[in-house]
């Protein structure tokens, strides 16, 4: 009996679970027209094409990489998960032009928050590829990425632990 009154009741529950940045289609990454992701060279891949002007964080925890060119960024969970959205291929060349930073590094975010807010448009028109590609970099719990559904949004989770 005096184990539950004086148990800690206030453990926090922490979601390790990654979500698609925003809204879109999954891609192939077969698809992809840059080796370092489509032969997934940096670790576990999966793109997307995106419709929506917000790219999302995936995942709970600290923004801890925010170029400010704003083509790439990276939230490191609590269980030390690093997951690196980029946006586009080459698109660092733009300088930032056409992408609006809308958080910093340092940062507590959560999945679902808005990180980049990108003129899709614009982007296309001066010649670059804008699939977005979600990472995971640093794998301490083996992850995998994967998605069985074609169309994606913010709540749709595409990872597990293999």
């Amino acid at each position: 009996m005096f184990d539950k009154i004086f148990s800690r009741q206030d453990k926090k529950q922490v979601n390790t679970d990654i979500y698609a940045p925003g809204t879109g289609k999954v891609i192939q990454l077969s698809d992809i027209p840059d080796e370092v992701f489509s032969k997934e060279l940096m670790g576990p891949t999966i793109a997307f094409s995106l419709h929506d002007q917000y790219v999302l964080s995936p995942a709970d925890g600290i923004l801890e990489v925010m170029f400010p060119t704003g083509h790439a960024f990276a939230v490191r969970m609590e269980d030390g998960t690093v997951i690196l959205i980029h946006i586009g291929i080459n698109t660092v060349n733009l300088a930032g032009k056409y992408f609006q930073v809308l958080c910093q590094q340092g940062k507590k975010v959560h999945a679902g928050d808005r990180i980049v807010k990108v003129d899709w448009d614009m982007v296309k028109k001066s010649g670059y590829n804008t699939d977005t590609m979600l990472i995971v970099t640093e794998n301490p719990n083996n992850r995998a990425v994967s998605c069985d559904d074609s169309i994606v949004n913010a709540e749709t989770v595409i990872n597990h632990c293999v």
